[in-house]
């Protein structure tokens, strides 16, 4: 029998995909105890916070999806539901919704700049290794 190799690449996309999943299923079902919790004590910023919270929830776990085939995909649905999330987390001023929502958005960002980083710092190294040492240095 022939051993099949299983690439790095396939292996990361697999892990981001459990991760984004996990992460969105965890908000999904803190939203719905907060909105239980609201609906309980008759708070309506609960009830709301707790929508917002679930649909940041479910929109992560959809968005997590599409990363085995399309990171790109991926990278411009999390910018989606990032804002989403983020304006959930301002309208009812939850401090956890909101600071999730952000790093969810730099997260967005830089899987969608990845490419312009890679290249950048490509170009630094090739111009510091380019650069010539002096054959004699002077010391006092």
């Amino acid at each position: 029998m022939k051993k099949v190799p299983i690439s790095r690449n396939i292996v990361l996309r697999i892990f981001v995909t459990i991760l984004y999943v996990s992460i969105g299923a965890t908000c999904a079902v803190q939203g719905i105890r907060i909105a239980e919790a609201g609906t309980t004590a008759q708070i309506p910023q609960l009830e709301g916070d707790g929508g917002g919270n679930f649909l940041f929830g479910i929109l992560i776990v959809f968005s997590g999806i599409p990363f085995l085939y399309k990171p790109r995909i991926t990278a411009i649905a999390t910018l989606f539901s990032s804002l989403i999330g983020l304006a959930a987390g301002l309208l009812y001023q939850d401090v956890q919704l909101t600071e999730v929502s952000i790093a969810s958005l730099i997260s967005g960002s830089m899987m969608l700049l990845y490419p312009l980083i890679r290249c950048a710092f490509r170009a630094a190294t090739k111009k510091v290794a380019s650069i010539r040492r002096p054959k004699h240095v002077q010391t006092l």
